[in-house]
C-alpha cells in the first residue's frame, strides 16, 4: 500500500508541475517579447518627436525624441516577419546620435507616425 500513495503523489506533483512551469514559461515569453516591455522602458517619455522603420520583412521600428530633459533618446525594437523583439533605449547628449541611429543611418528608411507610439 506504500508503495501505490507514494506513485499517486507522484503522479500529482507531475500533474501540478508541468502545467504550473508552462504557463510560466508563456508569461516570461509574452513580457520579454513581442514588445511587452515598452511601457516599462518608456514609461517617463511623452509622444516622440519622429521614428522611422527600417527594412520590409525584417528589420527594426525606432522611435526618437530630440532633446527630453536635456537628453537625445531613442527607444527600438527588431521586428521580423512574426515576431517582435522587446524594446530597447538608448541615450545620449542632445543633438549626438546614439550607436543605434549611427548603424541604421545607412539603411532606407520609411517614417512611422510617432502619434501611434502611444
Amino acid at each position: 500500500m506504500p508503495n501505490y500513495a507514494r506513485r499517486t503523489r507522484i503522479a500529482v506533483t507531475i500533474l501540478i508541475a508541468i502545467p504550473a512551469l508552462c504557463l510560466l514559461g508563456i508569461i516570461a515569453l509574452l513580457f520579454t517579447s513581442c514588445s511587452f516591455n515598452k511601457y516599462w522602458v518608456a514609461s517617463d517619455l511623452p509622444k516622440p518627436d519622429h521614428g522611422f522603420q527600417t527594412g520590409t520583412v525584417a528589420g527594426y521600428n525606432v522611435y526618437v525624441w530630440d532633446c527630453f530633459r536635456n537628453k537625445h533618446v531613442v527607444l527600438y525594437n527588431e521586428t521580423a516577419e512574426f515576431r517582435s523583439g522587446p524594446y530597447k533605449r538608448e541615450e545620449s547628449a542632445c543633438g549626438v546620435m546614439t550607436p543605434t541611429e549611427e548603424k541604421l543611418l545607412p539603411q532606407s528608411t520609411r517614417e512611422l507616425n510617432p502619434n501611434l507610439f502611444w
